[in-house]
């Protein structure tokens, strides 16, 4: 007896079995609590997300960048545009060494204008020999000259109009010569080809080229609509469909968005790596994706969210 009463007595049991019944106490407590969250959750609604599927794509340009080569070997004499000056179709940017396509041009002009001489003096001789030969039908008719010199001056007047037929021969010869001296000529000038914005420039006033080792002078950005390339594994291709809004939005930062819509989608699956990040080997299908304003660099990463179809 003596030795219950001792415990009873100790402090430390009596801790002990205070502990013993918190802790009962909280576990009992936590089990009500955690039931009692279940039956609230259940009874709520879970909200609906309005995107059917989402990827990560590339933004770049409809047409894409415009590479610009020189079409003849040579060097750059002028160069008349810088990186990021706004060019229009037909718009010169530079000019290479001409000065042997406009001496040829040249030679082609004056030997045009000595054939045209040259016609102009067969046309007049022609005439003569026409008058010629009316005035001998007339001599022969009297007997006044013999048919043999009848003849001669109507061979003359043959061999006139013969000469006049290789002179309009020569004469459209000289013609395609001249026509490509000016196309050589045109080739040592580079044009743009589009409208646009110069991106990169990649000559200089005495700089050269050759056409053996072909290098891009020019690299133009097209003044063209932006789109947005996306890889989207081939789980979630049926959740897209033309003409589907998107919501676009830079991967870094998705405070503002842009809206697009589908444009293409591929026929042909694929098994390369993608920018959506999905497994590599998994196949993956093609989505183009078109946006009337898109202020993003081109090659950004972007965040395409696909809308769910409004139901009515």
């Amino acid at each position: 007896m003596r030795i219950l009463k001792n415990l009873l007595t100790s402090v430390w049991v009596w801790l002990a079995v205070i502990g013993a019944v918190s802790w009962f106490t909280y576990q009992a407590t936590k089990k009500r609590d955690a039931d009692s969250e279940k039956i609230e959750q259940s009874s709520l609604e879970i909200p609906k997300t309005a995107f059917a599927t989402i990827g990560l794509g590339i933004v770049e340009i409809e047409g894409g960048i415009i590479n610009v080569s020189a079409n003849r070997s040579g060097t750059f004499t002028k160069v008349l545009v810088s990186e990021g000056d706004v060019v229009k179709t037909g718009q010169l940017l530079a000019i290479q060494e001409d000065r042997d396509e406009r001496i040829r041009i040249r030679s082609a002009e004056i030997a045009i204008e000595k054939a045209l001489i040259s016609t102009k003096q067969n046309e007049l001789d022609m005439a003569i020999k026409e008058r010629e030969l009316g005035r001998a039908k007339l001599q022969r008719d009297q007997d006044a000259i013999s048919q043999q010199q009848y003849d001669n001056i109507s061979d003359a007047l043959k061999r006139s109009r013969l000469s006049m037929d290789s002179n309009k021969i020569n004469l459209e010869s000289l013609h395609t010569n001249l026509e490509t001296a000016r196309f050589n000529l045109a080739q040592k000038r580079l044009i743009s080809p589009v409208d646009g914005r110069i991106l990169e420039a990649a000559v200089n006033a005495g700089s050269g080229v050759s056409t053996v080792n072909v290098s891009t002078a020019f690299k133009i950005i097209p003044d063209a609509p932006k789109r947005v390339r996306i890889n989207l594994n081939e789980a979630n291709i049926d959740k897209v469909f033309i003409g589907q809004e998107v919501k676009l939005s830079r991967a870094s930062d998705r405070t503002i968005s842009y809206t697009g819509h589908v444009s293409h989608i591929a026929e042909v699956f694929s098994a390369a790596n993608n920018p959506s990040g999905s497994r590599g080997g998994s196949n993956t299908i093609e989505v183009l994706i078109k946006a009337d304003e898109l202020p993003l660099r081109l090659g950004q990463s972007v965040l395409a969210q696909f809308m769910k179809p409004v139901s009515r």
